[in-house]
């Protein structure tokens, strides 16, 4: 239509440049001649005509185009319809098929009208539709011709891969795109195996290398002198050079380093032999594997190979668990070991072994019947009771008390495992344990269990009966659990608080002696610690307390726990203070009564000696007598003053 409509226009810019030149002239030319009116007759002709004649140039223009399109049509339709590969036609904006030819017809099983009622996605697999969908909506329309590989799907189910070469053109106004479809299908078994191919080879190849380009792995071939005859895009990234640098080049002059490796060897007895080979190397330059694989055709070898590092990688992890699960088991105090459904011994650890060596002299070996090893009627009859439910399918897992010879009575623990392998049991795998030390262990435990629950009964008992405030102070975490005694003693409703909570609330000249007080005690390891001093109450007030505590030690000697408690000493304390008083005071009289008197009563005595009880008369003894009296007066006083000092203690207790 474009260049339908530029020629329209050039040859209408001539007819009319033509046609006016030659009018004017004529008119000119008699133009002397004619009357104004005929003049204007004259133009009105000359435009006549003018129209006349474009109408019969278009007119046989459009007669020639209209021929030729239907040439064109016709000529279209017959490629279209005659083609030998399936083509079709589809609406670009509704991806609905408006035409198909016989060739698809014939390759997807769809009539014409079966195919007018699918879409594009609806010929490919059901896992591909969504990807073809996101496909068309982000190539509408095209640029250019578009090429492409993919799966899709005949009427009767069948799968197979197709090359589509497809241009968007406009067919009666409306947006269409034309596909031309190639058939691969025979490409994918033309990769697997390649080494069966005959006369087709060379064909084959050619397709098959149309497939590599659209695939992963890496893909060259070699001819017999190892010259690089083709590779894909992902070979030629690995080289890191252009293919036509890559083309023509010697496979050794390449890769010199792989001169007699194990690929270079395979790919030689690939050539010498027409056999396929493949060979997993690694490549430590990269810390690569790859998976090599060789196909021979007249001429030479197709190579492939791909990535298989992480396969390797996983390979190597189980190969590792599988060695570390086999040293665990044979490194088990446990025995294990497996039999078959016909009782017949398959493998067992060492410590089966070692203990069956134990018990009836030797070793067993693989294929004997695992029967002949029991000893006692009732437990052979039990462990075949066990044994034919886990090859029924069933995992059976019993404990029991066995007189072991050599051994004595033990207490084991035997599970039974089905070995199952798609879906039949093939045998059975037997683990036996002694848990006779665990259960001795168990009972000792409950034992200890019914005692600690007896002494934790007994301590809420005395909890409940005490006011003192008892603590538990665990020093792994430095909490201090209280009972009710220190909210009755002290007025704090606490449950739960950090040592630091405590020790704040000692008092500050008592602080530093009680904390390194109860360093000293955590050093050197004695079991009671016991201290006087003064505890902050909630009201403000300063109560006098007695603590004490008893630690519980780990296996290292350590000290993890502290119980303990604080009483309230207050009063005994006041009177004891009270009493050290009274103390005082008693002292002072005694020392009033062993001075202050002394010395009169000395005196009087010492006069006493002096009077003559000879001569009552002697004018000596008045002075004398004189003298006791005043002595005697002193005393007196002294007297009076114990006498009132005795009052007052008497009336302050």
């Amino acid at each position: 239509m474009r260049r339908l409509a530029i020629r329209l226009a050039v040859l209408y810019v001539l007819v009319s440049a033509a046609y006016i030149i030659i009018s004017d002239a004529i008119v000119a030319g008699v133009g002397d001649a004619l009357s104004p009116e005929d003049i204007v007759t004259v133009e009105v002709v000359k435009g006549l005509l003018f129209v006349l004649v474009s109408g019969v140039v278009f007119a046989i223009v459009g007669l020639q185009y209209a021929r030729s399109a239907e040439k064109s049509e016709s000529n279209f339709a017959l490629v279209f319809a005659e083609h030998p590969d399936p083509m079709m036609i589809y609406d670009v904006e509704t991806w609905r098929l408006l035409e198909t030819n016989a060739a698809a017809h014939e390759k997807y099983g769809y009539s014409g009208e079966e195919f007018r009622a699918l879409t594009v996605p609806e010929l490919h697999p059901p896992q591909d539709r969504e990807p073809t969908a996101t496909f068309l909506k982000d190539h509408r329309p095209l640029r250019a011709e578009s090429s492409s590989i993919v799966r899709h799907r005949g009427k009767d189910g069948r799968i197979f891969w197709v090359s589509i070469r497809s241009r968007d053109v406009k067919l009666n106004g409306r947006k269409v795109r034309i596909c031309s479809i190639t058939d691969l299908s025979d490409l994918t078994s033309a990769r697997r195996d390649i080494e069966a191919m005959t006369a087709e080879e060379q064909r084959i190849l050619v397709m098959l290398k149309v497939v590599a380009e659209s695939i992963e792995d890496g893909f060259y071939t070699l001819d017999r002198s190892l010259t690089i005859t083709h590779a894909n895009k992902t070979f030629i990234d690995f080289l890191g050079m252009s293919g036509k640098d890559a083309i023509g080049r010697n496979w050794l002059e390449l890769f010199p380093e792989a001169r007699d490796s194990e690929p270079h060897l395979r790919i030689v007895a690939a050539l010498e032999e027409r056999r396929t080979t493949s060979v997993d190397t690694y490549d430590p330059r990269i810390d690569t594997w790859y998976r090599v694989l060789v196909y021979p055709f007249e001429g030479g070898v197709a190579v492939f190979y791909r990535d298989v590092s992480l396969e390797k990688k996983n390979e190597l992890a189980l190969r590792h668990e599988k060695e570390n699960l086999s040293t665990l088991i044979n490194n088990s105090d446990e025995v294990i070991y497996s039999i078959d459904t016909q009782h017949r011994l398959l493998v067992g650890n060492t410590a089966y072994l070692e203990n069956m060596e134990r018990l009836i002299g030797r070793r067993p070996v693989p294929g004997e019947d695992a029967r002949s090893f029991l000893f006692g009627e009732a437990f052979t009859s039990r462990w075949a009771d066990w044994f034919q439910q886990a090859v029924n399918g069933q995992r059976v897992d019993q404990e029991f008390d066995l007189d072991v010879p050599v051994v004595g009575k033990r207490i084991l623990n035997a599970a039974f495992n089905p070995i199952i392998v798609d879906g039949q049991t093939v045998g059975v795998a037997i683990r036996v344990s002694d848990v006779t030390t665990a259960r001795t262990h168990e009972r000792r435990l409950r034992e200890q269990a019914a005692q600690l629950s007896e002494v934790v009964e007994r301590y809420e008992k005395l909890n409940q009966a005490t006011n003192d405030a008892v603590w538990d102070w665990s020093m792994r975490d430095d909490s201090v659990f209280w009972n009710h005694g220190i909210n009755t003693l002290f007025g704090y409703d606490v449950g739960r608080t950090p040592l630091s909570w405590w020790s704040d609330r000692v008092h500050p000249d008592d602080r530093e002696e009680v904390l390194d007080h109860l360093t000293q005690w955590s050093v050197t390891g004695r079991s009671m610690w016991r201290h006087e001093y003064r505890f902050l109450c909630a009201d403000g007030s300063y109560r006098w307390v007695l603590d004490r505590g008893s630690a519980i030690y780990d296996e290292q000697g350590t000290p993890i726990r502290m119980i303990g408690a604080m009483q309230d000493i207050t009063a005994s304390r006041l009177y004891l203070e009270r009493i050290e008083e009274i103390n005082v005071r008693l002292r002072e009289i005694a020392q009033i009564a062993s001075h202050e008197l002394r010395g009169p009563l000395a005196t009087v005595l010492s006069l006493l000696n002096l009077f003559n009880k000879e001569s009552i008369e002697d004018p000596e003894n008045t002075r004398i007598i004189g003298m006791i009296e005043t002595s005697a007066t002193d005393v007196d006083a002294v007297i009076h003053r114990i006498v009132q000092r005795t009052a007052e203690l008497e009336r302050d207790l």
